[in-house]
């Protein structure tokens, strides 16, 4: 299986990396790598880890993550904002919905024992409508300029 890597097209960096790509390239390996375990002893101290059971030694395992950002174009972060966006509404429609009137519920769409008796759902705030109606939000659109 060819490996992805978005810096790339083919053989040619893509613009929106060429800065990243220049100060890698001037970068030494010994110092990229122990930036590299000096992230990694961090996200274990502080619990950035997630447990995989049945295969042997330690389950918890680093979430897996890359030293250099991912970096878009204006039009790329354009499409990924409204998506976010897109999907944050969405979550907020089916948590104010299973919270409060229950439609999806009673449409069959989802068992109701799949939402009322996870462990997740908290009874305490059925009925609850914040004063925004919203329970989710988006992050910054701006994050990416």
């Amino acid at each position: 299986m060819a490996q992805f890597n978005e810096m790339f097209q083919g053989t040619d960096v893509r613009i929106p990396y060429a800065r990243l790509q220049d100060w890698v390239a001037k970068m030494p390996q010994e110092l990229r790598s122990l930036k590299q375990a000096e992230a990694e002893a961090l996200f274990r101290r502080i619990g950035i880890t997630f447990a995989v059971y049945g295969e042997g030694g330690d389950p918890d395992r680093l979430i897996p993550f890359d030293m250099f950002p991912r970096v878009f174009s204006g039009a790329e972060w354009g499409k990924l904002e409204r998506g976010i966006k897109q999907r944050a509404r969405a979550l907020n429609a089916f948590l104010v919905d299973v919270y409060g009137r229950g439609e999806i519920i009673r449409a069959g769409r989802i068992p109701a024992r799949l939402v009322y008796q996870n462990e997740a759902y908290e009874k305490a705030v059925a009925g609850f409508v914040p004063a925004s109606r919203s329970t989710v939000t988006p992050p910054s659109a701006g994050a990416g300029t």
